[in-house]
């Protein structure tokens, strides 16, 4: 899940790539997947 606004957009890199659709300031949590693995800690 996650808590940020998001886009699908054509990725330089390959196909389609999915990019934050606002800024996210340092220490945001952005996913609840990462915040669970970060409490395991």
């Amino acid at each position: 899940m996650l808590f940020i606004k998001t886009k699908v957009l054509p990725s330089k890199i390959q196909g389609l790539g999915l990019f934050a659709d606002e800024f996210i300031p340092k220490g945001t949590i952005i996913s609840r997947n990462l915040l669970l693995a970060q409490q395991k800690k």
